[in-house]
């Protein structure tokens, strides 16, 4: 039998920024229909599971997060939605004590199974395809405990098919935030007080191609910075080749970006860099470092590499 009533709700993330924007957007949904977001699975009717499958080691540490979650509340309902939930529907159906499976392009229902009664088999499992979705999906605009520090989601997805990752088959291909829509949120989050903003995406420094006209993530943060909302931008992660030679001079000489760049290297040898399908080289890597270094004066940088 469905019910009616709002339930207590907890949320659970693991994985990137872009993760815990998506669950702090469905929590303000949620909030919205009437149901309230609880701290701890403990006190809560349902238990939503944002999950991450970057590796190996956030595979096992979703699946032992959801086992810990059905154990600490046998009589609550789990919900399994993120990377992890899009990629392997099946193995976390398979873990007892889930209900339901939600894939990244079914996130919208997830309100409604939380008052549907249980079903069985392959009814618990909602994913669809995600690689030919094309447009950006916006959500509720989400409210942070953290009353200094907010996330913009202004990009979802990936092209790039780097040989190692699964991202691209779990988020789909590249889609923007329309830039109206992204100052509009940005105008919203600075009415709420937020001292800062980080910009979030799966593959952020490609925002804008994708629309038409094609726009770049320089004349996204021009068009922020110019908005004058009290606020300054944090970027989350941007590939090494997207560093233009216009977009470091702004770098340079903006006080708006918080002068913290994370730029991801994965491996420091060409012929891995090679095989990894990576678009730049070892030497150019640290050309970069080193002209960043030059015209931003105490810049903080900070680096993903792969070891083994």
């Amino acid at each position: 039998m469905d019910r009616t009533a709002p339930m207590k709700i907890a949320l659970i993330t693991l994985g990137c920024k872009t993760n815990q924007s998506d669950a702090a957007s469905l929590a303000a949904e949620l909030t919205a229909q009437g149901h309230r977001v609880v701290p701890s699975p403990q006190e809560a009717e349902a238990t939503i599971i944002h999950t991450c499958t970057v590796t190996q080691k956030t595979d096992y540490q979703s699946r032992q997060l959801i086992r810990r979650t059905a154990a600490r509340n046998p009589g609550g309902r789990i919900i399994v939605t993120g990377c992890y939930a899009q990629v392997s529907p099946e193995s976390l159906q398979a873990i007892a004590g889930v209900d339901f499976v939600v894939g990244l392009g079914e996130r919208r229902r997830i309100p409604e199974l939380l008052l549907s009664g249980p079903r069985s088999g392959a009814e618990r499992v909602l994913s669809s395809p995600v690689g030919n979705q094309r447009i950006f999906e916006e959500w509720r605009l989400p409210r942070y405990s953290d009353r200094t520090r907010a996330f913009l989601k202004v990009q979802d997805g990936c092209d790039s098919f780097c040989s190692y990752c699964i991202v691209p088959h779990a988020r789909g291909r590249n889609r923007s935030l329309s830039p109206e829509r992204v100052l509009s949120q940005a105008r919203d989050l600075s009415a709420q007080g937020y001292k800062e903003v980080v910009l979030t995406g799966i593959h952020l420094g490609t925002w804008g191609e994708d629309l038409r006209p094609p726009q770049s993530l320089l004349t996204l943060l021009k068009a922020l910075a110019g908005e004058k909302l009290g606020f300054r931008l944090r970027l989350s992660s941007i590939e090494p080749a997207e560093f233009t030679p216009a977009l470091v001079d702004y770098l340079a000489r903006s006080s708006a970006v918080c002068p913290h760049l994370h730029i991801p290297l994965q491996s420091g040898d060409d012929r891995i860099l090679e095989r990894m399908n990576r678009n730049y080289s070892a030497s150019s890597y640290a050309d970069l470092v080193n002209a960043l270094s030059r015209a931003i004066p105490g810049v903080a940088l900070g680096a993903d590499v792969i070891g083994g």
